[in-house]
């Protein structure tokens, strides 16, 4: 049997919708509102980050890369929890097609900052 290096698990959590005050749509981050999905055999790997030094502020990006089954439920909208922390999705996530022609496993960035 193969070793794989996709040994970890995420928490894919996607929002409800409300009404706002003005009729329009939006997304409902609430824990009654929200949906939350385990997802197993991910990879969670550390890319460069950014350090921005300033008088007014400094701050830190935080940015991962999440490699998951083919199957994972995720969209560019969702937020991702890994390890204690809440991460958003940085861009389009990508579903990559393998050389037999089938989906390959799904992909994308993941960011968080402080300061």
């Amino acid at each position: 049997m193969p070793i794989s290096f996709m040994r970890q698990s995420v928490t894919r959590v996607r929002p409800g919708k409300k009404i706002n005050g003005y009729g329009q749509e939006i997304d409902d981050w609430t824990e009654s509102a929200s949906s939350r999905k385990v997802i197993h055999r991910c990879s969670v790997q550390a890319i460069a980050g950014e350090e921005t030094l300033d008088p007014q502020r400094d701050s830190i990006l935080f940015r991962f890369r999440l490699l998951a089954p083919h199957n994972a439920d995720i969209d560019s909208r969702d937020r991702i929890e890994f390890d204690g922390t809440t991460y958003l999705i940085d861009g389009p996530v990508e579903r990559p097609i393998s050389p037999t022609g089938r989906l390959s496993h799904v992909a994308c960035l993941l960011k968080r900052s402080e300061g």
